[in-house]
This record gives C-alpha cells, sequence and structure tokens, in this order.
C-alpha cells in the first residue's frame, strides 16, 4: 500500500513538471509572437511613413513642372527615352 502510495505522488509530482514545463513553454512563446508583432508594427509604421513622405515629393515635383510650363503627363508619355 506504502509502494502505491509512493508511485501515486511520483506520478502526480511528474505530471505537475510537465504541466509546468508546458506553461513556460507557452509563456515564452507568446512573449516571442508578442516581440515580433511590435517589430512587425513598427515596420509597418516607418513603411506607411516613408510612403506618405514619396506621396509628398511627387506632387511636389508634378506642381514644379506644371509651374514649368509643361505637363508632367506629356513628359513621360512623349518623352525621348533615348536621350
Amino acid at each position: 500500500m506504502a509502494l502505491a502510495s509512493a508511485v501515486t505522488v511520483a506520478v502526480i509530482g511528474v505530471r505537475g513538471t510537465f504541466k509546468t514545463a508546458d506553461s513556460a513553454r507557452e509563456v515564452a512563446f507568446d512573449q516571442r509572437v508578442d516581440n515580433a508583432l511590435t517589430r512587425a508594427q513598427q515596420q509597418l509604421e516607418e513603411m506607411t511613413t516613408d510612403r506618405n513622405k514619396y506621396r509628398e515629393l511627387y506632387v511636389e515635383l508634378r506642381l514644379a513642372v506644371i509651374g514649368c510650363g509643361l505637363d508632367p503627363d506629356d513628359i513621360v508619355t512623349k518623352g525621348d527615352p533615348g536621350g
């Protein structure tokens, strides 16, 4: 009877150890996912900022070309690509 109790206690103890290890792995995985998500969100914000900057530069360039009396669409479609 004592042997059966000892085996039962040992099995319960080992099972608890596995659950603790599983929980620790889940927490570590969740942390890695959170870190990756944070990095992805930061990269998206940087890319969005860059895109907006280039859109503004494109508009400024078109306005400058129009200000010189040229049609930017004609320059692109009728320009001489050979120089």
